[in-house]
Parts: C-alpha cells; sequence; structure tokens
C-alpha cells in the first residue's frame, strides 16, 4: 500500500492508465467511490485560478444563449403564437386590463382607505378582505363614465354581491339605473 500523502509519477501514472485501458468499474467499486465523495465539496478554486478562468471565457457565447423563446428575442405574439384561437378574449375582460382601468381601481381603493364602503371591512395582518371596484353606472350600460372616480365604490366581495347591479342581473333588474342615481344623490349608503 502506498503511504499517505505519495504522488505517484507521471510515468506509474501512464502505465496504470494502459493497464486500466477497455476495463469498466463494477458497480460495486462505483458505489464505493461514490460514497468516499459524499459530503465533501470542491475546494474553492484560488483566484489566480479565477481570474485564468475568466481570461478563457472573454469572446464566447454563453451556451444556453438563444435557447429560451423569451431570451431569445423570438417570442411570438399574438397571431404568430402557436396557440393563438383567432382573438377570443372577450371585450369585457379585455377592457379590465387597460392601464386606464388599473389606475382608476386604484384610485377608487386609495379614495375609500382600502375599505369597504357598506360594512367598513379593511384587510389586517390575519384577516384578509377581498375588495372589489364597483360601477355605480354598470361598466357595461355606460362605457363613457367607466373611468370617472365618481362612479366608482370600493366593496368587500359579500357586499358587492347583495348590490341589483352584481354580476349579470343589471340584464332583469329594471331598477339598476335608479339605484345607482340614488346612491349618488346620497339616498342610499
Amino acid at each position: 500500500m502506498p503511504k499517505k500523502g505519495w504522488v505517484p509519477s507521471p510515468e506509474t501514472r501512464r502505465k496504470w492508465s494502459i493497464a486500466r485501458k477497455g476495463k469498466k468499474a463494477t458497480p460495486e467499486t462505483i458505489a464505493k467511490l461514490s460514497s468516499l465523495r459524499k459530503g465533501k465539496k470542491r475546494p474553492p478554486f484560488s483566484e489566480e485560478w479565477r481570474k485564468h478562468i475568466s481570461e478563457g471565457n472573454k469572446g464566447r457565447t454563453p451556451t444556453n444563449k438563444g435557447t429560451h423563446q423569451r431570451h431569445s428575442g423570438s417570442f411570438k405574439s399574438g397571431s404568430e403564437h402557436w396557440n393563438w384561437k383567432g382573438g377570443i378574449t372577450p371585450l369585457d375582460k379585455l377592457n379590465r386590463r387597460t392601464p386606464e382601468y388599473i389606475a382608476w381601481r386604484k384610485a377608487v381603493f386609495e379614495r375609500d382607505d382600502y375599505r369597504c364602503i357598506d360594512c367598513g371591512a379593511k384587510s389586517e395582518k390575519g384577516n384578509r378582505v377581498e375588495l372589489h371596484p364597483d360601477h355605480l353606472f354598470p361598466f357595461s350600460t355606460y362605457p363613457q363614465l367607466r373611468y370617472e372616480l365618481n362612479n366608482g365604490i370600493t366593496r368587500c366581495a359579500p357586499c358587492h354581491r347583495l348590490t341589483p347591479t352584481y354580476g349579470f342581473r343589471l340584464n332583469n333588474n329594471p331598477t339598476a339605473h335608479s339605484y345607482a342615481g340614488a346612491i349618488l344623490t346620497g339616498l342610499i349608503k
């Protein structure tokens, strides 16, 4: 058995290499070698070696450059995308994603201090309240008033569901428009 710390000469290493040519390690040997390395980390590179690696990589293109669509600049959107279905997103959904709508929604919440106008509910630590920006004059019926700050009220989800203008109730509710007018005039809170 070689002495601890003994380094074989290049000639000895060459002879070992020739002797091992064509031979494969047994699964037991592979398992032993693997267990010897478990839990051990490679020592960090020296500053000199890190500079050497850096110099060698200068001017090279990274191997992963251009492999992902978003990073390569060839990301397809709209009718160019493989999963395009002909622009089937409803107009209502598109309108609610516009910067104007998002700004209106934030302005309504800030004006009402992120608090439900009806019950006063507000999100706190451990108590999350889902808030909705409610249009007094319905979004679908009055497009000219969609982004008017005075046409919006902050309501929690349960209170919003109780209003006559919630969801599709507007179609079957002739009093919905008078309801919005009554709120604006202060007859209903």
